[in-house]
């Protein structure tokens, strides 16, 4: 599996949380975001409808990859490769939340537009391993939201955002992961929402795929 993708997979998945839009109005269509590090740059597409979730990796020619498909309400959790057209159940986590005691989180009232939206910065210094981390955050409620991101193994990112009090009345728009002395170390960013319909069959394993077992 594409270490890239898998590491930071947890935390991409927030970007899927409109499964269940404000005020409970379903939300159905497409989030896509971009992550960066200093190595590699991974594109992904989220298709959403109802507690369904698919995610697409695109390579370099905008063409998929490899996906991942999502059921929240069982939960059950598959990869799948186009090319080789095999597929893989991945476990599901569940993990304690806390802040370690000498982190502090900074809302620090400055804003900026993303995409439309109004995003307020929230800075969490982590010193325990040398780490800031920014999230534009913007003032909208995804319930689903919390029940992916604890069914994914984490990174640093999604992590620590699962422990900030607040968390669920926010959406991440844009999340910036710096050394304390400021050096830059990775990006994600939401460069697409748009609600459209997404045909079912986009959620289901392809009848020629063949289940890979380790």
């Amino acid at each position: 599996m594409h270490k890239l993708f898998f590491s930071i997979l947890l935390f991409l998945i927030l970007y899927s949380a409109a499964v269940y839009a404000q005020n409970s109005n379903n939300f159905e269509g497409i989030i896509k975001i971009i992550k960066t590090n200093k190595t590699d740059t991974a594109t992904l597409v989220f298709l959403i409808k109802n507690n369904k979730v698919r995610i697409n990796e695109l390579n370099k020619q905008q063409q998929i990859e490899k996906y991942v498909i999502v059921n929240i309400s069982i939960p059950e959790i598959y990869y799948l490769k186009p090319d080789k057209k095999i597929y893989t159940k991945i476990p599901s986590y569940r993990r304690e939340k806390s802040l370690d005691s000498n982190s502090v989180l900074l809302k620090t009232g400055n804003y900026k537009k993303i995409l439309g939206e109004k995003c307020y910065q929230w800075r969490l210094k982590i010193p325990d391993i040398n780490t800031e981390i920014t999230y534009w955050v913007a003032s909208k409620k995804y319930p689903q939201f919390y029940t992916i991101l604890d069914m994914f193994d984490s990174d640093i990112a999604g992590k620590y955002f699962l422990s900030i009090k607040g968390y669920k009345n926010v959406f991440p728009m844009l999340v910036v992961e710096r050394s304390l002395l400021r050096e830059w170390k990775s990006q994600v960013e939401v460069t697409e929402i748009k609600k459209i319909d997404i045909d079912n069959q986009q959620f289901e394993i392809p009848e020629d795929y063949t289940l890979f077992e380790k």
